[in-house]
């Protein structure tokens, strides 16, 4: 198992290294399902703040239409919300999407090229989906594909160009990896130079509306930490389906938990906000006894401001 939370089970008192808690603000989820999820700049940065102030020390967002919610990654879309954020909350780690498919890693990474020329403060570091795959959503109730030829599409030269541009920028990047290959062709990146030990790794789980990766699992948990460099860090997420009863089971191991509105709308609980969800992680945390890291223990942890 990865020691990156330097757990030492046969103590009375285990120690941990602080839990970070990522906020996934807002995905694709639409306000259909979940009616608080944030879309605007204001919105966006009323919900960093509070989810700052409940324990988050990361926050993950997309450009949404304020009116569709359609998905949109141009440049001042991003620069009005990190501008917003940082004014209610200039010490979050900040982790803006570098967007869904494109032509070139290029024009994926051009809204987070600007928001670093604009402000060091805008963005903290890059998600990189190491990963392609069919994204089709399945539909439970009539047992069929709401589509059958929709592609996720990240080369393994698509995310090298990226790494090289964040590299440039002086940014550190996490990788999402669904499966275990993924987590095997980032270990080959480190290899050929590209990335640096300590490099946050995301455990990628998937929801029943959206089968390209296991579903949440103590076994598969296991399997894909075993494979990941001992020592780094590990977060997890769950897009599409519920993360936090596997919660308890993450901070135990030591890893890190990425959760939001934009991945699941937890309707079980009513109608929540994401600060609710950061509450409730925090919450599993203090049982265990695993402090939740603070913005700078974030920052430390992740290599965030080193380059």
């Amino acid at each position: 198992m990865a020691d990156s939370a330097k757990l030492d089970c046969g103590s009375s008192t285990p120690e941990f290294l602080p839990l970070i808690i990522e906020v996934r603000a807002n995905e694709g989820m639409p306000r259909s399902q979940a009616s608080q999820v944030p879309y605007t700049p204001i919105e966006l940065a009323i919900d960093a703040s509070e989810c700052a102030a409940a324990g988050a020390s990361v926050y993950h967002w997309h450009g949404r239409d304020s009116i569709s919610g359609a998905t949109i990654d141009d440049p001042e879309t991003f620069l009005a919300a990190a501008e917003a954020i940082c004014r209610e909350n200039d010490a979050l780690v900040l982790k803006p999407t570098t967007g869904f498919n494109r032509e070139s890693a290029v024009a994926r990474m051009a809204h987070i090229v600007a928001l670093a020329e604009r402000c060091s403060g805008y963005v903290d570091m890059i998600p990189l989906d190491n990963f392609s795959a069919n994204s089709d959503a399945w539909m439970p109730a009539t047992r069929s594909f709401g589509s059958d030829h929709s592609v996720y599409i990240n080369t393994r030269g698509h995310i090298m160009e990226c790494i090289e541009i964040a590299r440039g920028l002086g940014l550190p990047v996490s990788l999402a990896c669904p499966d275990i290959g993924s987590i095997r062709t980032g270990i080959c990146y480190r290899d050929m130079g590209l990335l640096p030990g300590g490099t946050l790794w995301e455990i990628a789980f998937s929801g029943p509306s959206m089968p390209l990766a296991a579903a949440p699992s103590i076994t598969a948990l296991q399997a894909m930490v075993a494979a990941i460099p001992a020592g780094d860090p590990w977060s997890v997420l769950c897009t599409s389906g519920d993360l936090l009863p596997l919660c308890g089971t993450i901070i135990l191991m030591g890893g890190h938990i990425s959760i939001g509105l934009g991945d699941h709308n937890y309707a079980r609980f009513g109608e929540l906000r994401n600060v609710h969800l950061v509450q409730k992680v925090k919450a599993i945390a203090d049982i265990i006894g695993r402090p939740v890291a603070t913005p700078s223990e974030a920052r430390t942890m992740l290599s965030v401001g080193t380059s």
